[in-house]
């Protein structure tokens, strides 16, 4: 008799825990259609194009502001979840955390870091330092920003290597992408040279260059500029897109140079300068 009353208490002991597992079970469930559900909302109210009625006015923009609602969403849904799962098991964290004053601390501690992380990413994100797909170095890791975060920031250098850095450690920003480039051209050449034809041929020249290419943003504006010495500077003013002074200065300068070679045209000390300031600094 005994133990008929033993296996009876086992049974509804097992039925007290199952039906706790089977409540979590519920509870993350709801959690995860919840955080499915909320994504889904987020890329509806902000879709990736370029829109004047939205704060944000570039697809780079949009893309950023996704993937920061989205991570707010997992972090809040995770702590709730969390929490009701506490609730079901009747777990009291309060008394836990007033009698251990160094795991009380330890939390406290690791809260600040998170508000710290918290409060420094929203900086970068509403200061317009940062946006998902801009070229940067941060501290030494230089890469594509694939991620900004509640806590981290996500860049992939070229060798595929994934950067993950704590938006609080951030203290210097080096964007390579973030406006464009205005370029001065100086073409230096001995004044006897007939400056009208080399001002035609090198607008010609960099016309079909930047039109094959497709990295210039603004037309060729060209002037020339008389030295105190016996020489002369063609000068190409225009705008390109950011990170394309590898291609003007290792493809478009050489070329330049051969082609007033083929057509007789010396330069002075074959010197071509080319100078750069970003749009922003204008």
């Amino acid at each position: 008799m005994g133990i008929f009353l033993q296996l009876g208490k086992y049974i509804d002991m097992l039925g007290f825990w199952g039906g706790k597992i089977f409540l979590t079970a519920i509870i993350i469930a709801i959690g995860y259609i919840g955080i499915k559900i909320s994504y889904f909302i987020i890329n509806r109210i902000i879709p990736p194009k370029e829109r004047v009625d939205r704060p944000y006015k570039t697809p780079k923009e949009a893309r950023t502001l996704t993937i920061l609602a989205r991570s707010i969403v997992k972090y809040v849904a995770s702590f709730l979840i969390l929490g009701f799962i506490f609730h079901v098991f009747n777990i009291d964290l309060t008394p836990l955390l007033v009698s251990a004053g160094v795991v009380g601390f330890a939390i406290g501690f690791g809260a600040q870091s998170i508000i710290k992380d918290f409060i420094a990413g929203m900086s970068l994100l509403f200061e317009k330092h940062l946006s998902v797909g801009d070229y940067v170095d941060i501290g030494g890791s230089v890469g594509v920003v694939e991620e900004i975060g509640i806590r981290t920031t996500k860049i992939r250098d070229t060798t595929g290597g994934l950067h993950i850095i704590f938006n609080g450690n951030i203290r210097l920003v080096k964007n390579y992408t973030q406006a464009n480039l205005k370029v001065k051209l100086d073409v230096f050449l001995q004044k006897k040279e007939d400056i009208p034809r080399v001002k035609k041929l090198l607008n010609e020249y960099l016309n079909d260059a930047f039109n094959y290419h497709d990295f210039r943003k603004t037309n060729i504006k060209l002037t020339s500029l008389a030295l105190q010495s016996p020489q002369i500077i063609v000068r190409a003013e225009f705008e390109i897109l950011p990170l394309n002074q590898q291609l003007l200065s290792q493809l478009i300068v050489p070329r330049i140079k051969e082609l007033f070679a083929e057509q007789n045209i010396p330069l002075s000390s074959g010197r071509i300068d080319i100078s750069y300031a970003s749009l922003l600094l204008l």
